[in-house]
């Protein structure tokens, strides 16, 4: 039988192992990373702290709703990736692979950040995404079929295409 000195060191360890699992999507943090020159790891509240864009979407239902959150485009400036007119030339043949907790993937070349929306929603209508689709999820209304609408995402990379 444990004593209770040991009861309460192994209910520690089991704490400490599961918090270190709340990182990423459940923590509410993002991370951009790849082929860039700074990485980042953004959390929720960085992110409260940039400037902020709202995009009217229809939601499951067909109800129209509004997502606030960061351009991608912002966060990958940030970076230091090549974004709308610093996109030239040879980055032509970058893109963008956004990941969800789940394993999800998505890609977004670069090139189409010049004429699509695509955001890093943390609400909706005012309030955080639910659990199921936060905390944070990348949304684009020009995605018309929203299969690059990636919920619970924790990670962006860089990568470039080799011909």
């Amino acid at each position: 039988m444990m004593s209770a000195l040991a009861k309460s060191v192994v209910f520690t360890a089991i704490i400490a192992t599961f918090s270190g699992c709340l990182s990423g999507a459940l923590a509410g943090e993002i991370t951009l990373g790849g082929d860039v020159p700074n990485p980042q790891t953004f959390s929720l509240s960085n992110l409260a702290a940039f400037p902020r864009s709202g995009i009217e979407a229809l939601d499951d239902n067909g109800v129209i709703v509004t997502y606030t959150g960061v351009d991608v485009s912002y966060l990958l400036k940030i970076s230091g990736a090549p974004v709308k007119e610093e996109l030239k030339g040879p980055s032509a043949n970058k893109y963008l692979v956004a990941r969800g907790r789940d394993g999800f993937s998505a890609v977004i070349s670069l090139p189409e950040l010049d004429r699509a929306r695509f955001l890093v929603a943390d609400s909706i209508n005012g309030k955080p995404l639910s659990p199921y689709d936060g905390p944070l999820r990348i949304i684009s209304p020009d995605d018309k079929r929203r299969l690059r609408w990636v919920k619970q995402v924790e990670r962006l990379d860089i990568q470039t295409a080799d011909y």
